[in-house]
C-alpha cells in the first residue's frame, strides 16, 4: 500500500525572487510568442520525482475552463489511463506528486475518487500560486527534504532529478529556467496514452499495458 499523500500549501520562495523576475518568463512581452511545447518536452536524465500539474494534465480539462464539480468525474473516466501508467512509474523508482492551483482538498478528493490518491507518494501541493510560479514551489520542496524518501537521511533530490509534467508552458519556460526537466501535456484534452509512453521511453522504461478494470468512482459526483 502506498504512503498516504502529503498534503502541502506553500507561500512560495521569495529567496530567488530578484533571479525570477528578471529570467525570460517573468520579462515576457505581451507579443512574445508563447514557447514551443515541443521544445519543453525535454527529459534529458535520470528522474527520481515527478510532479504533475493536476488541471489539463490528470484531468482533461484545463483549469481556466474546468468546473470543479467535474474534477472528480474526469479522473473517474481517466482512470483507465492513469492507473497502470502511474503504477509503472512508481515501480520505476520514481516518487510521485501533484503540484496545482487548485485546492489540496478538491485535488485530493478527486484523486480518491478515481482510486489513484494511493499512487501519489510525494507531497501533493495546493493553491499553487506565487512570484516564481511551480518552480518556486518545486525548489521549496527540494530545499526542505520534502521530496526525500522514508527513511532516508540525505536532503532528497536536486532540481535536476525532478521532472514537471504541466500542460502550462510559461510554467513549464520557468521550471527549466530553474534547472528542473519538464515535459509539455497537450494543450487540451490532458495526458494521453503516447504521452506517457514518450516519458517511458525517455526514462528508459518498458511501455505499460492498459488497464483493464472499468472506471469506478468513489463518489456520487
Amino acid at each position: 500500500a502506498g504512503r498516504k499523500p502529503m498534503m502541502l500549501n506553500l507561500s512560495g520562495s521569495l529567496s530567488s525572487l530578484k533571479a525570477s523576475l528578471t529570467g525570460t518568463a517573468a520579462c515576457r512581452r505581451p507579443e512574445t510568442p508563447l514557447p514551443d511545447r515541443d521544445d519543453l518536452r525535454a527529459i534529458m536524465g535520470r528522474v527520481d520525482v515527478i510532479i504533475f500539474d493536476f488541471d489539463g494534465t490528470l484531468t482533461a480539462t484545463p483549469g481556466d475552463r474546468q468546473v470543479r464539480s467535474r474534477k472528480s468525474v474526469e479522473i473517474c473516466e481517466r482512470a483507465g489511463l492513469l492507473r497502470p501508467r502511474l503504477q509503472a512509474l512508481r515501480e520505476a523508482g520514481c516518487m510521485l506528486g501533484v503540484m496545482s492551483k487548485s485546492t489540496q482538498a478538491t485535488v485530493r478528493d478527486a484523486l480518491a475518487a478515481g482510486g489513484i490518491d494511493a499512487l501519489f507518494d510525494a507531497p501533493v501541493v495546493g493553491k499553487a500560486l506565487g512570484f516564481e510560479g511551480k518552480a518556486g514551489f518545486i525548489q521549496d520542496l527540494a530545499r526542505s527534504g520534502a521530496l526525500r524518501r522514508p527513511g532516508d537521511q540525505r536532503l532528497g533530490p536536486p532540481c535536476h532529478r525532478i521532472l514537471l509534467v504541466d500542460d502550462d508552458v510559461l510554467e513549464l519556460e520557468r521550471a527549466a529556467a530553474a534547472g528542473i526537466q519538464t515535459y509539455a501535456a497537450p494543450g487540451s484534452g490532458g495526458l494521453r496514452a503516447e504521452d506517457f509512453d514518450a516519458i517511458q521511453a525517455s526514462l528508459q522504461l518498458p511501455p505499460s499495458r492498459p488497464s483493464s478494470r472499468p472506471p469506478t468512482c468513489r463518489t456520487g459526483a
